[in-house]
């Protein structure tokens, strides 16, 4: 479980998805959770030293009185720079919560709600998700979203650059021009996306959702750190700046262009409106993209 979390994830959200077995897998995980106390607590290399030093991590997280964060990302928002804002500025180990993006588990959720943990995904608002995280206690969700136009555009260059995950379909991708590209993911991940966001704005009914938008991060990044931060709510004499702001050539070689409307360049006329069209009329206003 752990190789999977650290190095397979994609591959294994993919294959559950085909497979639509994410729930009888996730079930299996929370009925074999009271054997395995800790699986959920996942080192960054596997080893005994770095499990060891995890769980003292964590010790000293929930001591200091740390909450959890629970930060949940749309693909292609620059996920993992933002979710080191929380993760290297508080020192907090990874407590996983959920399968990759498909289910909850229960009991992984309510270990986390403890406190002094931190892991992103990019999980799907189901109403089981919701309901899960719910029950389980999590007193906040941070969701972090991308302008549709934007969003896109990364996904078309991150899969040309580094495949599909599917390979029945690679080699026929690669042979696509850039419009058919985006024609392909304008008809079947823009849909996609538009729902994902629209099921996390609909989750505030259950849950203490706040949004954050990759426009903000990519426009003035000290400023979104101090906005992070204290939605986070942890306590501040514990929050390293300089590691929250680092640059690492190990989690940021995905990192592009890191331009907020690049798309603006690289999209025609055309493209772009036919983006603007299916964004819902409430999201302009919820996170101030403009038309």
């Amino acid at each position: 479980m752990h190789e999977i979390v650290r190095n397979h994830s994609f591959a294994v959200s993919s294959l559950l998805h085909r497979l639509d077995r994410p729930d009888e897998i996730a079930d299996m995980l929370s009925d074999l959770y009271p054997g395995t106390p800790g699986i959920n607590l996942v080192p960054p290399w596997p080893s005994t030293e770095h499990a060891s030093q995890a769980s003292k991590m964590r010790d000293v997280a929930l001591d200091r009185g740390l909450p959890a964060a629970m930060l949940i990302t749309q693909a292609k928002s620059g996920s993992i720079s933002v979710a080191q804002v929380l993760s290297h500025g508080f020192h907090l180990p990874a407590v996983v919560y959920a399968l990759s993006v498909g289910r909850v588990i229960a009991p992984w959720a309510l270990d986390l709600s403890r406190g002094g943990g931190s892991y992103v995904t990019h999980l799907n608002p189901t109403p089981k998700n919701v309901a899960l995280l719910a029950a389980s206690g999590i007193r906040h969700v941070m969701v972090h979203v991308r302008d549709p136009r934007g969003q896109l555009l990364s996904l078309l260059h991150h899969f040309s650059k580094y495949g599909t995950g599917n390979p029945a379909e690679e080699a026929k991708w690669q042979r696509m021009s850039f419009d058919e590209k985006f024609e392909m993911l304008a008809a079947d991940a823009l849909p996609l996306q538009v729902e994902w966001i629209r099921g996390w704005l609909g989750a505030r009914e259950a849950l203490n959702v706040s949004f954050t938008t990759y426009e903000q991060f990519a426009r003035n990044p000290e400023a979104f750190v101090d906005l992070l931060v204290a939605r986070y709510g942890g306590d501040t004499r514990f929050f390293d700046r300089d590691a929250a702001l680092g640059r690492r050539a190990e989690i940021d070689y995905h990192f592009r262009k890191g331009k907020a409307d690049s798309w603006k360049d690289e999209l025609n006329a055309t493209q772009i409106q036919r983006i603007n069209a299916a964004i819902p009329g409430g999201f302009w206003r919820e996170f101030g993209w403009t038309p």
